[in-house]
């Protein structure tokens, strides 16, 4: 065994070699740590911070509304710091081309001889000493320059018959001397007409000799030069002399109902305006027009309808309805309400309007077959829940629809089948308001087979919100139920207000115009539709409303 003092020199030898190990650790640490200062340290005796360098300026900001008062349109922005100069660009058609281009040192530009009644967009730029530090474009927005100045007033629906127009002008400037009529088809002259002091006293001028169905452009001069134009188009004519029943001399509301039977087919009735004629419930079975005298009056006759209907089996080729004014129930009446078998070529409805029914159309029977069911320029508003046509059997085909040159608000319903149709044509319509809340506007809910719609076009109409009718603090609707093929849409728009409660029943093709209904037209709670938002720059919806 070792000795005492041997294992006391080998535990001494074995400390001494632990306190040299930890000794180089802490002396390795330490000197870690100082390096780690001392890096520090430099970088805190850094003398200054470098300076940032010039940055790109900031895009300018609108300050006012965008003008325009005439064939012109004026922006402002707000002053960035640092800019030597702005440039600034107008298109009207969304940059990608550039109409005008200036550069100036004000905050203010005015871009001059514009076309008239044509949509503009604007944008500008801030421009520094060195270019590469100019901002970037800033779209200011887009504003639609009015109509030209013209003294010509466009006529109303009465100041047109089939022979002869009404030409109004406002008294301002030079004195109307003549008004020349073109044939709208070629520019052809086809008359000149001299203005005397007593037209000049009234500011309008009646010019007949034309020709029906014609469409003619009305020059104002004033000596050689042009005042204004327009355009105006003729009614249609009544019919053959020999098949005209005037009943414009009699006064008697019962008159029409106590004709209808003596009358042969292929009669066109001609209704005393300002008469309300009583047709609670008649059955048609013969060709007939009933119409409206055509004069300059702006009374309509005026019908309360109950339910019009066919005579059982009955085959005819027509039945129109021109000029007239409907009224009735809201909870009970319609214009149609056909209960019996029957064969129609055309159904059309031109020129009227219709107010406060049930519904404008229901055929709720079977063996019920209709080719052809048009509505033309007609005004119509305020119908309950079967809107304004509405096959209400298995067994009722209307084979085409057409809603043409109207405007519609405040219906409940608007097409509702419950069998196929071959084609719905929904063209230059203005719409407020149609299909109550969660209804559906393009309804075909019959059953598979049954559904379907072979083409539907839509074209140059405005879609408004939904009518909320029975409170329910919504106006979200659904588009369309079946399948409806085909669908054509073109130049059509939907108000910022319209929704959808189901995506899924989307009408594809329908352009989003960025303001509400109540933006975009004059009064639409009180039927005033005329177009005044400046930044719609389509020609769409139901002309009469044009600005």
């Amino acid at each position: 065994m070792a000795s005492k003092a041997a294992v006391i020199q080998k535990i001494n030898l074995l400390t001494k070699s632990t306190e040299m190990i930890k000794h180089k650790l802490f002396t390795h640490r330490n000197g870690y740590l100082w390096l780690c200062l001392s890096l520090l340290l430099l970088g805190a005796c850094k003398p200054e911070e470098e300076e940032l360098g010039p940055v790109r300026l900031f895009r300018p900001t609108l300050k006012e509304p965008l003008m325009s008062q005439g064939n012109w349109v004026q922006a402002t922005w707000q002053q960035v710091k640092e800019a030597s100069s702005y440039t600034a660009e107008i298109s009207k058609d969304t940059f990608q081309t550039v109409a005008a281009t200036v550069e100036i040192d004000t905050n203010l530009v005015t871009f001059e001889g514009l076309e008239w009644e044509t949509l503009y967009q604007v944008r500008v730029r801030a421009n520094s000493s060195n270019p590469e530090f100019n901002s970037k474009m800033a779209e200011l927005g887009e504003i639609k320059t009015p109509r030209f100045p013209t003294i010509w007033i466009p006529p109303t629906k009465f100041d047109v018959t089939d022979r002869a127009i009404i030409v109004r002008w406002k008294t301002e400037g030079a004195p109307v001397t003549a008004i020349r009529v073109l044939l709208g088809a070629d520019s052809s002259l086809v008359k000149q007409v001299e203005v005397t002091d007593d037209d000049r006293a009234a500011a309008m001028k009646l010019i007949d000799g034309l020709q029906p169905s014609t469409n003619y452009l009305v020059y104002l001069m004033s000596g050689e030069a042009e005042r204004g134009w327009g355009n105006y188009v003729t009614k249609e004519s009544l019919g053959a002399a020999d098949m005209i029943i005037d009943l414009t001399d009699i006064d008697d509301p019962n008159a029409l109902e106590d004709t209808l039977d003596a009358v042969p087919d292929g009669s066109v009735i001609v209704l005393k305006k300002g008469v309300p004629y009583t047709l609670s419930s008649y059955r048609f079975g013969k060709s007939l027009t009933i119409a409206s005298e055509i004069d300059f009056s702006p009374e309509l006759a005026t019908i309360e309808v109950g339910s019009l209907a066919f005579e059982e089996g009955t085959e005819i080729e027509s039945l129109t309805l021109r000029g007239i004014r409907f009224t009735g129930e809201f909870s009970s009446h319609y214009v149609f309400n056909i209960d019996k078998a029957t064969t129609v070529g055309t159904i059309k409805i031109e020129s009227c309007e219709i107010h406060s029914l049930r519904g404008v159309a229901r055929i709720k029977t079977s063996a019920v077959q209709i080719d052809s069911f048009l509505i033309n320029n007609c005004v119509i508003d305020s119908i309950s829940g079967y809107g304004l046509v509405n096959m209400d059997n298995d067994d009722a085909h209307v084979e085409n629809i057409k809603i043409s040159n109207s405007t519609i608000s405040q219906a409940e319903q608007f097409i509702r089948s419950k069998t196929s149709t071959n084609s719905i044509v929904i063209e230059n319509c203005t719409l407020f308001e149609v299909t109550k809340t969660g209804s559906t506007m393009f309804d075909y809910r019959g059953s598979d087979g049954a559904n379907n719609v072979n083409q539907v076009k839509i074209y140059n109409t405005i879609i408004g919100p939904g009518w909320d009718s029975g409170g329910a603090e919504s106006v979200a609707i659904k588009g369309r139920n079946g399948n409806l093929n085909g669908i054509d849409v073109s130049n059509s728009f939907i108000t910022s207000d319209f929704e959808l409660s189901d995506p899924a029943t989307e009408i594809p093709g329908l352009s989003a115009h960025g303001r509400p209904a109540d933006e975009l037209w004059a009064d639409p709670l009180n039927g005033d539709f005329t177009i005044v938002d400046n930044s719609f720059n389509s020609v769409a919806g139901d002309p009469r409303w044009n600005p």
